[in-house]
């Protein structure tokens, strides 16, 4: 029983870390399900990604996931209106990619746009309207994103992370 409590101890931060993940992936899971969202996992995936130890940090990745996915959704619906231009799928693609791409390397935090970009991008070439997956992708992006600050900001009341000790 001594051991289990000293390893309880010793990993408290990271327990609580996957509590955290655990709890904010569920609630994204049921509530995007009872909302009857299309892809509930996207919001399931956002929660896993965005869910911290810390409030600050999980609000920090919230929104940093929110911007980059309604940055690339834009984009990619944008460009998804231009297939009717003729323009040849692989230059959209590259069109695409590129930038987003370029703004993942330059700003990290906001990566999620070049994925946000093709999934939306991709999902239009089927569909009579684009506007549909974006506006699906950003909602259940949102969703998971706000479920993972707000469990990480209730968690983040009942533990404080032990401080960390200087380097020398």
């Amino acid at each position: 029983m001594q051991n289990v409590k000293a390893v309880l101890k010793r990993y408290r931060a990271e327990l609580w870390q996957v509590l955290a993940i655990v709890l904010a992936t569920l609630l994204s899971f049921l509530i995007a399900s009872w909302l009857d969202l299309a892809a509930p996992f996207w919001s399931v995936i956002t929660a896993a990604i965005v869910a911290r130890i810390t409030a600050r940090g999980a609000v920090r990745a919230a929104v940093y996931r929110l911007l980059g996915t309604l940055a690339g959704a834009l984009f990619g619906l944008f460009l998804a209106f231009a297939r009717s231009t003729g323009t040849p799928e692989p230059v959209l693609l590259v069109l695409l990619v590129a930038p987003l791409g370029l703004l993942g390397v330059l700003r990290p935090e906001l990566r999620a746009a070049l994925i946000a970009g093709i999934i939306v991008f991709s999902a239009a070439a089927r569909l009579a309207s684009p506007i549909a997956p974006a506006l699906a992708r950003i909602m259940e992006v949102g969703l998971g994103a706000i479920i993972a600050a707000l469990v990480s900001i209730v968690l983040g009341m009942f533990f404080r992370p032990p401080e960390q000790k200087p380097a020398r």
